[in-house]
């Protein structure tokens, strides 16, 4: 019980010391070095073969196993010392991908229930809570972001709400996944406080000083689902009218400040310069891709790309994942990807209705549907998939895979 209370505190705090600059250690932050540091122990204990059965069998896992050695290809044959002249800074990908299946790993190993591991992740959300809260904080008495200072003003030298995320596009989305997750454990009833719906409320304006349009459209497709899985039409046009009417009264306020109001304008107005410098990335990331489609450009090749083409030492992306794995990992990465993104859908979906599981297993995996449906949206312009949330859903997954697993091959003995 003691290693599982370290490993809720750990999730709680996530959220505030892996993506902020406050607290690293030589560079590495305190989550993953604690998972790190943890897995030989976990490893040695563990039965070696129990996790080999999710390589065989979970779809999940096979695809991401297959995503870390095509990404290390990539880096060997085709990136090579390229990647370290332009942007040292950035980590290399299987690194960061290696890290991440052992957290997997190391969830895995350790939760053996599922009501634990659904736990762990409610846990991680409360350090999210938390983040978004802190905008507050940020926004209206700091006026700058104590955390990540550098990078406060955003692209257009505008203050954009940030938490503890480096980027207010990331920050922006994890609100989305708080607020997904407070109103389905309000209307699953699976927590019965009203304050929730207050503290729903309270998050809408950190996700407005986002200034992320991204995140915004998720939210809409967020309570879109959100909706039709627990509303009759009646309730569906209520919620609906209820958010609407929430976020038009806050914009309208918000509206009158200078500041806001020359932002928002500025969004849609087709003179971002962020916005506009993604295009012209495709476009050149397109051409080279043309030329090696099979295995890609190479990994964050597409930003070297835009050097010369004007951006003034602005780093711009593709900004959309799916893209940054056609062209960067080529058509052999890009289907690797899609096997990671769909058989984790497919496997919630079918672990909605497993009666393996526990009821709030259930439950869970429909809530995993909702955030997955964002999420795939939200990467058409996001540049990763590598979301702490998102790896919390594959580690819980392959605890639910375990579960359903055994229990099928205890029928077939039996029979």
């Amino acid at each position: 019980m003691t290693i599982k209370k370290a490993f809720y505190t750990v999730a709680f705090l996530s959220p505030l010391l892996a993506e902020s600059s406050l607290i690293d250690i030589y560079g590495y932050k305190i989550p993953a070095l604690f998972f790190i540091s943890l897995f030989p122990i976990v490893f040695l204990k563990a039965d070696k073969k129990d996790f080999l059965i999710n390589v065989k069998y979970n779809s999940v896992i096979k695809y991401v196993c297959l995503y870390i050695v095509i990404v290390f290809l990539n880096y060997l044959f085709i990136v090579g010392d390229l990647f370290w002249r332009p942007y040292p800074e950035f980590t290399p990908l299987y690194i960061g991908l290696i890290r991440r299946l052992i957290f997997v790993m190391v969830i895995y190993y350790t939760f053996i229930d599922e009501k634990d591991a659904i736990k762990l992740f409610l846990f991680y959300c409360g350090g999210l809570l938390i983040s978004g809260l802190s905008a507050y904080v940020e926004m209206l008495v700091l006026r700058h972001n104590i955390f990540n200072a550098d990078l406060s003003e955003g692209n257009e030298g505008y203050l954009r709400a940030m938490g503890f995320f480096y980027n207010p596009n990331e920050f922006g989305l994890t609100i989305v996944v708080v607020i997904t997750v407070l109103l389905f454990l309000y209307f699953s009833q699976m927590v019965k406080r009203k304050f929730i719906i207050v503290l729903v409320f309270l998050l809408f304006p950190p996700l407005l000083f986002s200034y992320s349009r991204n995140a915004w459209v998720c939210l809409v497709i967020s309570v879109i689902f959100l909706a039709k899985k627990f509303g009759d039409k009646k309730h569906r046009v209520r919620i609906y009218m209820i958010t609407v009417s929430v976020m038009l009264v806050l914009f309208t306020i918000l509206f009158s400040v200078s500041e806001f109001r020359e932002r928002m304008l500025s969004l849609f107005s087709g003179s971002d310069e962020s916005a506009l410098g993604r295009f012209a990335v495709i476009a050149a990331s397109y051409n080279t891709w043309l030329s090696k489609p099979f295995m890609g450009i190479g990994i964050y090749i597409s930003t070297t790309l835009f050097e010369g083409l004007g951006n003034d030492g602005l780093l711009i992306t593709i900004h959309s994942f799916y893209l940054h794995s056609l062209f960067e990992t080529g058509i052999i990465g890009f289907v690797i990807t899609m096997g990671i993104l769909y058989s984790l859908y497919s496997s919630c979906k079918k672990n909605v209705s497993s009666l393996a599981l526990s009821v709030e297993a259930r439950q869970f995996s429909q809530l995993c549907l909702i955030i997955l449906a964002v999420f795939y949206f939200y990467i058409v312009s996001g540049n990763h998939i590598n979301y702490d949330f998102f790896w919390y859903l594959i580690a819980i997954q392959t605890v639910f895979f375990r579960k359903n697993f055994y229990t099928q091959k205890h029928k077939i003995n039996i029979s």
